[in-house]
């Protein structure tokens, strides 16, 4: 079996697996307290591990935003400097088993679906 067989036959058993699952709806709750691994003044984003300066800009905005959001900074400015002195950890939401939507921007307290 070549690769391209290989790769038909996983994506099939994928997709088996999500369509065979049964999912519900169990709460709202701040990630915080539901996201394993969430620390104080730490970001998860979707996508691989990256760091800031090689985001693309959709990601560099809403990490921005998240520090604006938690209070982690007064103004995009210090956000910025706050977030490349390192004092913020920063980390791919895939490494936390959770995902979010679009940029997949998660801080503590963020909202987020208990599936």
């Amino acid at each position: 079996m070549d690769i391209r067989e290989r790769i038909t036959q996983a994506n099939q058993q994928a997709v088996a697996c999500i369509i065979d699952s049964d999912p519900y709806w169990v709460d709202i709750r701040p990630a915080g307290e539901c996201v394993e691994g969430l620390e104080d003044h730490m970001i998860l984003h979707s996508g691989p591990p990256v760091d800031y300066d090689d985001m693309v800009m959709l990601h560099k905005r809403g990490m921005v935003s998240a520090m604006l959001f938690e209070g982690w900074a007064k103004d995009e400015k210090e956000a910025v400097e706050i977030i490349r002195s390192g004092e913020i950890r920063i980390d791919s939401a895939l490494n936390h088993n959770t995902v979010g939507a679009g940029t997949g921007i998660i801080t503590k307290s963020v909202a987020m679906n208990v599936i």
